[in-house]
């Protein structure tokens, strides 16, 4: 998951805690699990809908919608959003099936009755964005991706509709007692970020 309030909690996180060096790892939800149970991670920034959560301690953060990333040049300007059945027509780049975030659009592309067929799949965010630069496929990302980060010129976000796919998302660590320290400063952070 590409989260775009990842620098701003890290940013409050190294005010509080100077001299703790914070390091930054993706990973399936899975393997997210797995290592906080096994005290390998801290804290993590999942998708909270994940039934294995159940037994966490957990704070959403926000919730998020889903646009698609075009070169400028492949829709008209006007278009301030679209559907998933006309983006399901584009020449697509799309993260691989076993990502969380790929099922998410597998899901939505099927309740409009659509399987599209990727030119392209890739298990990274920006290298999905880096090839619709290049002006030829369309992608999926969380709404606000690219302004979030403003490295990807020549593109833009459409708004995704039919239906609008709204997904919480938040911060997740081990119930233990007393909490780990770690843990527990990340989500005294997360509280006051709410």
């Amino acid at each position: 998951m590409s989260s775009p309030v990842l620098p701003l909690i890290n940013q409050l996180f190294s005010e509080n805690y100077p001299s703790v060096q914070v390091d930054i790892q993706f990973v399936g939800s899975d393997k997210l699990i797995n290592e906080l149970h096994n005290f390998e991670l801290d804290v993590g920034i999942t998708y909270m809908e994940d039934q294995a959560l159940n037994k966490m301690n957990t704070v959403t953060l926000y919730e998020e919608q889903l646009s698609v990333m075009v070169p400028k040049s492949m829709l008209s300007t006007r278009k301030k959003s679209i559907t998933w059945k006309e983006v399901a027509e584009l020449p697509l780049c799309l993260l691989s099936p076993y990502m969380k975030e790929r099922q998410i659009m597998d899901e939505a592309f099927s309740l409009v009755g659509c399987d599209p067929s990727p030119k392209l799949e890739c298990n990274s965010i920006f290298q999905l964005a880096f090839h619709v630069m290049q002006g030829t496929l369309a992608t999926i990302v969380p709404s606000g991706f690219s302004r979030a980060n403003d490295a990807f010129p020549g593109t833009r976000e459409i708004h995704l509709t039919n239906p609008v796919i709204s997904k919480p998302v938040g911060l997740v660590w081990e119930p233990v007692n007393p909490p780990l320290p770690m843990a527990q400063a990340f989500a005294d952070i997360s509280y006051r970020f709410m």
